[in-house]
């Protein structure tokens, strides 16, 4: 369940019968005892939720209501969720009425309605476009790390923890330039460093020069 909300759409198995069939991958390849599956119900790389669940909430939830319950809404630590005013919140009873196999495939196709136009891919650098009719939370199944930065219509936003580690980021109403990137950590503090040296070089070469120059001749 959670591959999906991980974005993943392929998978192996050298297995005669492989466990993803179960959960709506299809076989669609095999190269020699390799079996190339694809699901079917992946979602892509930055899809948008509108609905939150305090993670002391989410922590009651069996297994089961646990995997379900993030196709319905994002997981965040309690003390933060007052930045999301603007969302819906995920009830307890959501997890006896709302969640099942059953509608399952109704909450993925929710999930993809308003999802990331990816215009260009790397590495360490996501670019699209996103049109949305109300603000949301666009989630990428990226670990956070302090080194990545997001930007909205070229204003730097603050990225949200959300989903035990994941990357969230606040949208407003509208269409936008969504740039997600990523810098090294301590590359501005190398840099500065290889700018110091490099100038104390020079400095302790001019000094040496005018030395030599102010010595006697013999």
């Amino acid at each position: 369940l959670l591959q999906t909300i991980a974005s993943v759409k392929y998978n192996l198995s050298t297995a005669e019968n492989p466990s993803y069939l179960r959960f709506n991958y299809t076989q669609i390849g095999q190269t020699e005892k390799v079996k190339i599956l694809q699901n079917k119900n992946h979602l892509p790389l930055g899809f948008t939720y509108d609905t939150y669940i305090e993670k002391s909430l989410f922590d009651q939830l069996s297994t089961l209501q646990k995997d379900v319950s993030v196709y319905k809404a994002f997981v965040v630590d309690d003390d933060l969720s007052s930045i999301f005013d603007g969302f819906n919140e995920f009830q307890l009873a959501d997890t006896t009425t709302n969640l099942s196999f059953a509608n399952l495939n109704q909450k993925i196709d929710l999930l993809k309605q308003d999802t990331l136009n990816i215009s260009s891919f790397a590495q360490n650098k996501i670019e699209g476009i996103i049109n949305l009719k109300s603000e949301k939370l666009l989630f990428f199944s990226i670990p956070y790390d302090n080194g990545w930065k997001a930007f909205c219509d070229d204003t730097e936003v603050d990225i949200d923890i959300v989903n035990a580690g994941l990357i969230g980021i606040k949208i407003p109403k509208g269409k936008h330039e969504i740039v997600l990137k990523y810098f090294p950590p301590y590359v501005k503090t190398g840099a500065f460093i290889s700018i110091f040296m490099f100038i104390l070089a020079m400095l302790l070469f001019v000094f040496k020069r005018k030395i030599v120059l102010l010595l006697p001749a013999n």
